[in-house]
């Protein structure tokens, strides 16, 4: 069993029971865990899992690619309410910067720019620090790419 922090990128209804949730680690980069019976489960582990929230998972190795949610524990919030939206936003954008592979590259950014999102008090303002925050790691990656 390994277990880490986490953030929830996305979860995705798979079949008539199942969840597949997208998740960022600090230790693990971005994994996609698979649920199985979790949404006629009388467990608690659905509503634990919450977008904009710490959370603490464990899960399980399956074979080959598969890897499969065993529990999760849902921590502090990452954000004030009046930023949920925002904080949406910014969880899209991060889905979409940070691909499954190995990387530790991810959480520590995306925490970065929630705590920007959540510093300034105008929302409008907030939302370009945070992107701007994330966009970083975009220069960075940039920066290690070969020229011709």
């Amino acid at each position: 069993m390994i277990q880490d922090q986490a953030l929830l990128l996305r979860a995705i209804p798979y079949r008539e029971t199942s969840f597949i949730y997208h998740i960022l680690t600090p230790h693990h980069g971005r994994l996609s865990l698979l649920a199985r019976g979790i949404r006629n489960s009388k467990r608690r582990l659905q509503a634990e899992l919450a977008p904009l929230h710490h959370l603490h998972v464990q899960w399980q190795q399956g074979r080959g690619e598969m890897v499969y949610l065993r529990d999760a524990e849902r921590l502090q919030p990452l954000l004030p309410e009046r930023y949920l939206l925002a904080g949406q936003t910014l969880l899209a954008l991060a889905a979409r910067l940070f691909h499954h592979n190995h990387d530790e590259h991810g959480y520590g950014e995306l925490c970065a720019a929630m705590e920007a999102l959540a510093a300034r008090s105008d929302e409008a303002t907030a939302l370009a620090v945070a992107q701007w925050v994330l966009s970083r790691y975009i220069a960075k990656d940039i920066n290690h790419i070969p020229c011709p």
